[in-house]
């Protein structure tokens, strides 16, 4: 497989209107925020796939419930710290809703991982210094969560 094509598996996690967000800082432009997942293995499923990478990068233990989106993003890297900076990428994503087991509720997210700034962010809070990413959710995933919605899937096709 192309190392430039990737398949995602992400997790929308809310607690008191806040979502658990990646807080990315790249030099010269606004943060950038993204959910919490990572690549999938070969052999896991997508659920398989979120609880290892949350255990892995924030020693959480979660539920993953419903898929509720799913998006193809293509975009030229911009990080300058990122081993693929300036190449063109291309990826498929797998949002699914997620909880916190009981032993990782109250936890503070953290890793040893270089790129990762975990937290938990309000949607004012992002509006002040990034965006969240890739572009259909800056739209759809604060207003979805308020009306917790939605048992429907959604495809999106996006750039970044």
């Amino acid at each position: 497989m192309n190392k430039n094509i990737r398949l995602r598996v992400a997790a929308i996690v809310e607690s008191e209107g806040r979502i658990l967000f990646n807080r990315q800082e790249i030099p010269g432009k606004e943060c950038a925020y993204s959910l919490m997942g990572g690549g999938l293995e070969a052999g896991e499923s997508a659920r398989e796939c979120l609880v290892r990478e949350f255990k892995e990068e924030l020693d959480w233990n979660i539920d993953v419930g419903n898929l509720l989106y799913i998006s193809e993003n293509i975009w030229v890297e911009e990080d300058p710290e990122d081993f693929n900076f300036n190449q063109k990428m291309q990826e498929v994503c797998l949002y699914f809703y997620a909880t916190l087991k009981e032993s990782s509720i109250g936890k503070t997210p953290k890793t040893e991982e270089g790129h990762l700034w975990p937290g938990w962010f309000s949607e004012e809070e992002i509006e002040k210094d990034g965006k969240i990413f890739p572009p259909f959710l800056r739209e759809r995933l604060f207003k979805d969560i308020k009306k917790e919605s939605s048992s429907e899937v959604e495809f999106f096709t996006d750039g970044f």
